[in-house]
Parts: structure tokens; C-alpha cells; sequence
């Protein structure tokens, strides 16, 4: 009788394990679905994103260049890698930058399968590394983690200087300014407020790219501008302009209309005074 009750408690517990094993053949399809969707609508964001830079530089080029890599952005994945390895006696971070070479799916892949040797390879580890780099990152949880980790599309912004492209990161405030601004004016149609561009621009630029930007976008969003460059008031062709005086402390407005309405107030204020008009005219000789 005993090895009988041992015999059905076996059978119960095998079928027990069948049922638990086609669970988790459903829920590994189903991951496999989950992430293959995830991959597609990754790709319907990047080019999303392309579409938009691509519309940027038809209205900017050659000036202005944007582009966007796809995943260029590996921040979360290399933080992801140097939290798992902090504690695995090995130079993490040296190793984090080393492994995130990989595709995340195949570095999960790699581990799963326990493969040192295409860690060795690839990654440039040595063997001890590419062993406890396995023993790091083998837990389910952290294979998941690896698997769905999100590889952020990296914008790139490069202004014209010459015959090259330089980097929005490597330009000095005015450069990026330059940059920027045209493209804040160009894809939107949300308000706009932009507080003294002229003290990062010069006259040209605000001349040549500024003031056409705002001709062109006006009758579509609403622009705010504290300024105190003519330029754009007058050339940008103001439907409103509030004139602010101050005793040093308290503001206050002192006229507003449009821009013949307050041209005396833009002479004064923004030009230096009617005189000093009429010299910077006999000075240039126009």
C-alpha cells in the first residue's frame, strides 16, 4: 500500500510538473511576443523622431544640421551593468563599459547559455571576469532586466562654422543659441516666450534667422520676447508691444500698441534716442 500511495503521489506531482512546464512554455511565448512588439514600436518612435529631424533640416540646412542615431544613448544600459556587477570582484565599472558592446538580447543570451568564451572575444575579458561576470547577471530577474533595458535614441544638433559641422556640445552659449532657437521657432505651434535672445545672438543672426523665423511662424503660434534689440519688434513686425520703465526696483508699463504706436518709445529705448539714430546714419553713411 505504501508504495503505492508513493507511486500515485509521483504521478500527481508529475503532472503537476507537465501543467507547470506548459505554463511556462505559454508565458516564454508570450515574452518572446511582448518583446518582439516592443522592438517594433521602438522602431515606429525612431522613426518618428527621423521624420522630425528630417523636416528640420529641410528648413534649416545647411545652416543647421539635426540628426538622431537610433540607441545611441547606452547611459541606462551601462548603469544597469554596474549595479549588477558591483559585487562581483571585479573592476565593474571597466567591465560595465567593456560588455555594453554587446546587444543587451545577446548579452542576456550569452549569460543564459553561460558562454565565457564569447564574452572572452567579444567583450575582451579575461576568463575569471567573463565567469563572474555570468555569475552577476545569471539570476532570471536580472536577465529580464537585460532584455528590456531601454537604449535611448541620441539627438544630435551641429551647427555650420565654415566648411565643418560642429557639435552642439562643443559650442559656446551663443553657438548654441544660435542653433537652438531656429529650431524652437520652426516645429511647434505651442506659445513661445524668449527672454533677451540678444544676449547670446548678434545683430546678424537675429537679422538674417530670427526675425525670418518669426515672419514665418507668427500667424500660427503666439511669441512673447523680452528684448531690448529693435530688430525684433520692428523687422519681426509686432502685433503687440508693451513698453516697461522702472525706477530701479518697481517695473511698470509705460505704452503699449503696435509697433507705430510705440515708435517713439522704440527710438528711445531700444535705438539710444532719436540722435543717436541720425549719427550711427551719418556715421555708416546711408
Amino acid at each position: 500500500m505504501a508504495v503505492e500511495r508513493r507511486r500515485n503521489d509521483l504521478l500527481a506531482k508529475q503532472r503537476q510538473r507537465d501543467d507547470l512546464q506548459a505554463q511556462l512554455k505559454q508565458l516564454e511565448e508570450r515574452r518572446a511576443e511582448l518583446l518582439a512588439k516592443r522592438s517594433e514600436l521602438l522602431d515606429e518612435r525612431f522613426a518618428i523622431r527621423h521624420s522630425v529631424a528630417t523636416r528640420i533640416n529641410a528648413n534649416l540646412s545647411p545652416a543647421i544640421r539635426v540628426s538622431v542615431v537610433q540607441f545611441g544613448n547606452p547611459e541606462r544600459y551601462v548603469r544597469l551593468l554596474e549595479e549588477k556587477l558591483k559585487d562581483a570582484r571585479i573592476k565593474h565599472l571597466i567591465v560595465a563599459q567593456k560588455l555594453a558592446s554587446f546587444w543587451p538580447a545577446d548579452l542576456s543570451q550569452a549569460v543564459r547559455e553561460r558562454d565565457s568564451s564569447i564574452l572572452v572575444d567579444r567583450g575582451e575579458l579575461n576568463p575569471e571576469q567573463a565567469s563572474k561576470v555570468i555569475a552577476a547577471l545569471a539570476t532570471p530577474a536580472t536577465l529580464f532586466e537585460l532584455e528590456t533595458v531601454e537604449l535611448v535614441d541620441l539627438p544630435k544638433v551641429e551647427l555650420r562654422d565654415g566648411d565643418t559641422y560642429k557639435d552642439s556640445s562643443a559650442l559656446s552659449t551663443g553657438q548654441k543659441c544660435t542653433a537652438i532657437l531656429p529650431i524652437l521657432l520652426l516645429d511647434s505651434e505651442n506659445p513661445l516666450l524668449v527672454d533677451q535672445p540678444e544676449d547670446n545672438l548678434d545683430n546678424r543672426f537675429i537679422f538674417e534667422a530670427v526675425v525670418d523665423s518669426i515672419r514665418k511662424v507668427k500667424t500660427r503660434r503666439q511669441l512673447v520676447f523680452v528684448t531690448h534689440n529693435p530688430n525684433i519688434p520692428v523687422l519681426g513686425d509686432a502685433e503687440r508691444v508693451f513698453v516697461l520703465d522702472s525706477n530701479g526696483t518697481i517695473a511698470r508699463k509705460s505704452n503699449e500698441g503696435n509697433v507705430d504706436d510705440c515708435k517713439a518709445d522704440i527710438v528711445t529705448l531700444l535705438e539710444g534716442g532719436e540722435d543717436a539714430f541720425k549719427a550711427r546714419k551719418c556715421r555708416y553713411a546711408y
